[in-house]
């Protein structure tokens, strides 16, 4: 708006695509980038994607300078097909349940802080 108040010409393509299921892990999003950057598609002639998963905290504008990613997978936890006596079979027969509840938990210490080995290695430093 601001360069058109000028009558200044855009230095840039400037495109907005607006997708709503962010929430859900935008199931699609990628496929249709993709699709699009080809002949006569939306994304054809841009150079550069922003994806804003942000919101204002007030009516001035602001700039987001970070969020949380979306991490997707899918686990599987298996034990015995037959419900097991403990005492027939002698010794405890382990939990599936119970073993994925303790792997889960343990993610993260007890104050919520990811507690993953190396992790914060893979993490970039907060640059100035």
């Amino acid at each position: 708006d601001a360069y058109n108040k000028a009558g200044v010409e855009m230095p840039v393509n400037l495109k907005l695509c607006f997708e709503g299921r962010e929430e859900a892990g935008s199931d699609g999003l990628e496929e249709l980038i993709v699709r699009e950057m080809g002949n006569d598609g939306f994304f054809q002639d841009i150079d550069f994607i922003v994806i804003s998963d942000s919101g204002s905290l007030g009516a001035k504008p602001c700039v987001t300078y970070g969020l949380r990613g979306i991490a997707e997978f899918d686990v599987s936890v298996s034990g015995p097909v037959d419900n097991l006596h403990s005492g027939i079979y002698g010794g405890v027969a382990r939990e599936p349940m119970t073993d994925l509840i303790k792997a889960l938990s343990s993610l993260t210490d007890e104050k919520e802080n990811l507690d993953i080995p190396d992790l914060n290695g893979m993490v970039a430093p907060v640059s100035e």
